[in-house]
C-alpha cells in the first residue's frame, strides 16, 4: 500500500472514516470538518501515515488537541488543580486512542490500577 504522501487525495475520507468509528468506539458525537481543518489534513506530512491519521482523528473525536495537552486553552488564573485535571484528562485520553481503547492496556502503561483508571475515565467523561 503506497504512503500517505502519495494518496493525497484519500487522506480526508480516511480521516473522516477514522473519526466515524472513534466516535462510537468512544461514544461522542463526531465533528464535522471545516473546509481549513480538510486543507491542513491534506497539507501534513503524516509521516506515521494510516496509524498517525487514526491517532489524530481519535485525539479529535476526544476533544484532545495536538500535542496532547489542553494547557493552552487555559489562562494564568486557572487554578493549578484544575489545569492538573485537564492535563491528567489528556494523558489518559491518548492512552486510550493509542490504546485502541483497551482500559487493561492503557492501564499498565499508566502504571495505574484498572479500578483507579476506569474511576478516572468516568469522572473525566472519556
Amino acid at each position: 500500500m503506497p504512503p500517505l504522501r502519495e494518496r493525497r487525495e484519500d487522506i480526508v475520507a480516511l480521516f473522516e472514516h477514522f473519526m466515524l468509528v472513534a466516535a462510537v468506539r468512544y461514544q461522542r458525537p463526531a465533528p464535522i470538518l471545516s473546509e481549513l481543518q480538510r486543507q491542513a489534513l491534506m497539507q501534513r506530512a503524516w509521516p506515521g501515515n494510516v496509524r498517525e491519521l487514526r491517532n489524530a482523528a481519535d485525539r479529535l473525536v476526544l476533544g484532545v488537541p495536538e500535542g496532547g495537552t489542553r494547557a493552552d486553552a487555559l489562562d494564568d488564573s486557572t487554578p493549578l488543580k484544575e489545569r492538573m485535571e485537564h492535563y491528567e484528562r489528556a494523558v489518559i485520553a491518548d492512552t486510550l486512542a493509542r490504546t485502541g481503547g483497551a482500559v487493561s492496556q492503557a492501564a499498565d502503561l499508566l502504571q495505574v490500577g484498572k479500578a483507579t483508571l476506569y474511576d478516572k475515565i468516568k469522572r473525566y467523561g472519556l
